[in-house]
């Protein structure tokens, strides 16, 4: 059981002990001694189960099954995909017809796109110079409307 709460505070905290017990409403004295074995009760338990929801309890029980449950881990899963489409948006704009027909066909299949070095490098580049040509355009723009603004109006 020690060997899986340290597991879990791993997970949960990446290993600072003390924010852990904080999370669990413990003084890390007491996360000290549930560590060592000691007073590894029903209490603590359900302390560590209130504390991390997507804790599967059977495995922190018994070691039996995944650390997360299921309904978490598809959850995980879900964000890291949306998080990947994410990356993607930024460089919709400036993509060729072939990369945004590839882009396209992952989000159909729901396939993990995946951005290779130097793909990634060449949009980076791409997008750059568009957004320099946005911010030229908008700074022509501006000094136009300055001067029109600057011109004066015949009086009446």
């Amino acid at each position: 059981m020690k060997t899986r709460l340290a597991q879990i505070i791993d997970y949960k905290t990446g290993g600072r002990k003390r924010e852990f017990a904080s999370l669990c409403g413990w003084t890390p004295q007491y996360l000290t001694k549930l560590l060592c074995g000691e007073n590894f009760g029903l209490t603590p338990v359900l302390a560590i189960v209130r504390a991390v929801p997507e804790l599967n309890a059977r495995w922190l029980l018994t070691g039996d099954g995944d650390m997360l449950d299921t309904r978490f881990r598809l959850q995980d899963e879900t964000l890291l995909y949306i998080r990947e489409l994410l990356e993607y948006e930024k460089y919709l704009p400036i993509m060729t017809a072939a990369e945004l027909s590839d882009f396209e066909e992952c989000v159909k299949t729901r396939a993990l796109p995946s951005l290779l070095a130097a793909e990634r490098g060449s949009l980076e580049k791409r997008l750059s110079a568009h957004l320099a040509e946005i911010d030229a355009k908008f700074a022509a723009a501006n000094d136009k409307s300055e001067e029109l603004c600057r011109l004066r109006t015949p009086k009446r």
